[in-house]
Parts: C-alpha cells; sequence; structure tokens
C-alpha cells in the first residue's frame, strides 16, 4: 500500500488531504499521503473537517492556507 501511495504522491508537485489536525500536529486521514510528503518535502494542504479550513505545512507547524 505504502508504495503505491508513493507513486502517487512522488509524481505530484502538491499533496491535498482530507481529515483532521489532531492536537499533537499529526494528521488523522488521508491514508499515508501525509507521510509520504514528510520524506518528499512537496507542499502539503489539509482540509480539516472539524474545523472547515484550509490548513498548510509550514515546516514546523499548520498554518491556515491562503486563497489561491
Amino acid at each position: 500500500m505504502l508504495q503505491t501511495i508513493w507513486y502517487q504522491v512522488n509524481a505530484g508537485q502538491e499533496i491535498y488531504v482530507v481529515g483532521w489536525i489532531q492536537e499533537d500536529g499529526t494528521v488523522r486521514g488521508g491514508t499515508a499521503g501525509v507521510r509520504v510528503r514528510e520524506a518528499l518535502q512537496q507542499p502539503l494542504f489539509v482540509f480539516d473537517q472539524a474545523k472547515a479550513r484550509w490548513f498548510t505545512w509550514t515546516g514546523e507547524d499548520w498554518a491556515v492556507a491562503s486563497r489561491r
């Protein structure tokens, strides 16, 4: 499963995930795309379902994503 996800994430320029950002900063949901992204260092955007907002990973913490 991780190998399949790696190929999908590796081919993209940005990663978009729908899930929940936990209090410890981890993401629940989005399969393993978040973990694979960490290895590839690609921009990551998470739609937090509890907060109904998009967030992006700054490298240190989650920040509200600006509109594009």
